[in-house]
């Protein structure tokens, strides 16, 4: 029985793999597409900062297109532009592996759900739900658009903040609290609120997972 679901386990995950590869394969082409509306004003903005450094931090603490500033996104911008500087090919590469991070993340966070329900093939039914989000035409625009690594960004660190608390919820139903996984919890939100501040959603969509998932069980 251990051994049929640690094989079950090793299947998932190659297809996992095999799907991350093949979104990978259908977005490269788009790195190819030119700059869009606000990648003008909040990316392209951006001076030659491998000739002027000092002004990194301007560019991460001077953005005013949130009402937060939005310096983890800025960060990543700013980076970008001193250690890789491919231009908008490049920020559509590094915004194609966000996604495929943020789709390894769904289908964590699936993973973890369902096998708490004890559902039947939970490993394939998360790693389908996951190549629903990573293939699914409405994130073409997200991914492509490179001012909206923001968004992405967010959702990447909303997704943590998800998975630290179902693991601090699980280790509490069984007995076994974690301080520092229910701390990473408020952690990941606030640098999720850096990079957008539309990661505010997460409070109530916890509230939603407790109530109508786990159930205040524990």
């Amino acid at each position: 029985m251990q051994r049929s679901s640690r094989l079950d386990t090793s299947c998932a995950l190659l297809l996992a793999l095999v799907l991350m590869a093949a979104t990978a394969w259908i977005y490269w082409p788009g790195i190819a597409g030119p700059e869009l509306l606000d990648d003008r004003s909040s990316v392209l903005v951006i001076d030659d900062l491998q000739s002027r450094p000092e002004l990194a931090l301007d560019y991460v603490f001077g953005d005013t297109s949130g009402l937060l500033g939005r310096s983890v996104s800025m960060v990543s911008f700013v980076l970008e532009r001193l250690y890789l500087d491919e231009g908008i090919a490049g920020s559509k590469k590094l915004n194609i592996v966000l996604h495929l991070l943020n789709g390894s993340l769904v289908m964590w966070l699936f993973w973890l759900l369902f096998r708490f329900l004890d559902v039947t093939s939970y490993r394939w039914l998360s790693v389908i739900l996951g190549a629903i989000w990573l293939l699914h035409p409405l994130f073409v625009s997200t991914v492509l658009y490179v001012v909206q690594r923001m968004t992405m960004l967010s959702t990447f660190f909303m997704l943590l903040s998800s998975i630290c608390y179902v693991y601090w919820r699980l280790g509490l139903i069984a007995g076994r609290a974690s301080l520092l996984r229910f701390l990473a919890v408020p952690a990941f939100l606030v640098i999720a609120l850096l990079a957008k501040e539309n990661a505010i959603v997460l409070v109530p969509t916890l509230l939603l997972l407790e109530v109508l998932w786990l159930q205040c069980a524990g």
